[in-house]
């Protein structure tokens, strides 16, 4: 079964088991877009945000918080035992270190570095970190969310091309144009920002557009973030 098949199989689980899920109650979006807010609270309802007073919008997405949001989605749940039931299901081989930077002692160590030696297995299975280094604290370019988003999903180009004038190599054009071409990014006149950070509110909306691309059950605004 491709990738994607198995995603989308558990979008739609999530998506049916977050509809009793309490709106998440952060403090700090009211002056956002109110599609923006309405993609944050999508986001954390599924599982690929936690809940809390504070979202921190406009925060810089380490590789880290990247690797995590990503094997939350592909996982089907936010705990550490979901990330841990997905890597024995799969046979990810949890007696190696899936980075240099993320070694197998994580496995033994806190919550957080459990969580994510668990989180580093699955991406590197997937595809959506290939250096032998995550670099778990710096921050993801919006050129390379993109390939992290494509790779991780199986996602295929849409039917429109779109013109974006700021994206030059061919490896970030493709990447950029699958994006675009689905509406999972929306260049305000043609500029993508390719090596702009991204931060957690635009990680949240590309996340939910891109699981709405996958399962498209109801409607999910996507006119926030561009």
């Amino acid at each position: 079964m491709k990738r994607m098949s198995k995603v989308a199989l558990l979008a739609s689980a999530l998506w049916f088991g977050a509809v009793n899920v309490q709106a998440a109650s952060f403090t700090d979006i009211q002056n956002l877009h109110k599609d923006t807010q309405s993609e944050i609270h999508k986001a954390v309802e599924i599982g690929y945000f936690k809940d809390g007073q504070s979202f921190n919008p406009t925060q810089q997405l380490k590789r880290s918080h990247a690797t995590l949001t990503i094997a939350r989605a592909i996982a089907g749940g936010s705990s550490i035992e979901h990330l841990r039931q997905y890597v024995d299901l799969h046979h990810l081989m949890a007696n190696k270190t899936p980075f240099v930077d993320v070694p197998i002692s994580f496995r033994a160590g806190t919550a957080s570095q459990q969580e994510l030696f668990y989180a580093s297995l699955i991406v590197k299975d997937i595809g959506a970190f290939t250096n032998p280094y995550l670099n778990p604290n710096g921050v993801l370019t919006r050129k390379q969310m993109a390939k992290v988003l494509v790779e991780s999903f199986d996602l295929e180009a849409g039917n429109e091309t779109i013109i974006l004038h700021d994206v030059q190599d061919a490896e970030t054009k493709h990447y950029t144009q699958i994006l675009a071409s689905l509406e999972i990014t929306k260049p305000v006149n043609g500029y993508f920002k390719p090596g702009n950070p991204v931060n957690r509110a635009q990680m949240a909306s590309f996340l939910v557009r891109t699981y709405h691309t996958m399962q498209p059950v109801g409607e999910i605004p996507n006119v926030g973030i561009e």
